[in-house]
């Protein structure tokens, strides 16, 4: 069966551009990989106290990586490349997610049990376990298994994104934007409150990193709600009726856009990683740092979704961001993480945080 949609692009929606999205992308992978390598950037003159901006909270660009599988992903039935109501349409779809993820996440699979053989023999069942994106995030004696956690969430996005469309569609239509948006961010509220209000609490929330990880990384659902947001931006995107109005005061949010991620990032990258090594997680990141991020991602796509940039890099920019973007998203980019964090494991004393993950 030919997989070419049945339907026409709308030709108004046809200049559309995201190179500031793939730049978005780049930065994300760029971001992942210093995190994931052990060093040190306070030595440098200039540079001390900086660590959050150079090496930020690793959930930070996962969850912006997920507002954009939300967008672009959704982009795909806004724009009438598939029709969600459409037997042929969802088989094309499908078809396409499977072919750009699983042969090169099945490969970098391969390369990782090539390379950490010896820690990977005795588990062979918990590596089987990935290709079936059922792995487990670091209850595994398998040194490359954790890094491989986002993937179980995304494909789970993948194969609901035609549901999640005509859902957050519906919501548009009859509540508007401001209506679906707090719809999603309440919901989740309260379904973040039922997840996480028994635990005790010490001026922050008593939870050890495994615990975090089993219940917030590992919860698909707890997750979602950004690729909610993500796909509400994107329906968002083409009823822009009032862009005229927004066009003035475009400086000011490009402002407010780059002084509030930076806040972000100092929180979660300051407070929050303190407060991990000492086994406790802020309210901030429990309850607040998926909805806010997935509000940035509205102005940023509200603001640069359609412009091109315009500079003679914008072709390596383009690229360099939908190559970071594959590469996140199929496999390769889960092996260099993997390979920075076993260096990182292997060259720590024993003993040492570097040693216990």
């Amino acid at each position: 069966m030919p997989c070419a949609s049945t339907l026409q692009v709308n030709p108004r929606n046809t200049p559309q551009t995201f190179d500031y999205l793939l730049m978005l992308r780049g930065l994300c992978a760029v971001a992942v990989i210093f995190r994931h390598y052990s060093f040190s950037l306070a030595e440098i003159p200039g540079l001390a106290g900086l660590e959050w901006l150079w090496r930020p909270f690793g959930y930070v660009p996962v969850l912006l990586f997920f507002c954009l599988s939300g967008f672009l992903i959704t982009q795909g039935f806004v724009r009438r490349r598939y029709d969600a109501a459409s037997p042929s349409d969802l088989y094309c779809y499908y078809i396409n997610r499977v072919l750009r993820v699983v042969p090169l996440y099945y490969l970098s699979i391969l390369v990782c049990l090539y390379l950490y053989w010896p820690s990977a023999q005795a588990r062979l069942d918990e590596v089987a376990s990935l290709f079936w994106f059922m792995g487990a995030y670091k209850q595994s004696d398998v040194v490359f298994n954790h890094v491989y956690w986002s993937l179980p969430v995304e494909m789970l996005f993948f194969l609901l994104a035609p549901l999640v469309y005509l859902v957050c569609n519906a919501c548009y239509r009859r509540l508007g934007l401001l209506g679906s948006l707090s719809l999603v961010i309440l919901a989740y509220g309260g379904f973040s409150v039922e997840l996480f209000g028994g635990i005790p609490q010490e001026s922050s929330v008593v939870l050890g990193r495994a615990e975090w990880n089993r219940l917030a990384h590992l919860d698909a659902l707890y997750n979602f709600q950004v690729f909610f947001l993500g796909a509400i931006a994107a329906i968002h995107l083409e009823r822009r009726e009032d862009r005229p109005r927004w066009s003035r005061w475009s400086p000011l949010l490009k402002l407010g856009l780059i002084l509030s991620l930076l806040l972000l990032l100092e929180r979660t990258g300051s407070v929050g990683d303190r407060l991990f090594e000492q086994g406790r997680v802020d309210v901030v990141t429990l309850y607040f740092l998926l909805p806010l991020l997935g509000l940035w991602f509205l102005g940023f796509a509200r603001v640069y979704a359609g412009p091109r940039v315009r500079t003679v890099w914008r072709g390596g920019v383009a690229w360099r961001g939908g190559a970071g973007w594959k590469l996140w998203g199929t496999g390769p980019m889960h092996c260099i993480c993997c390979i920075c964090r076993c260096w990182r494991w292997l060259a720590a004393p024993a003993g040492l945080p570097g040693r216990s993950g």
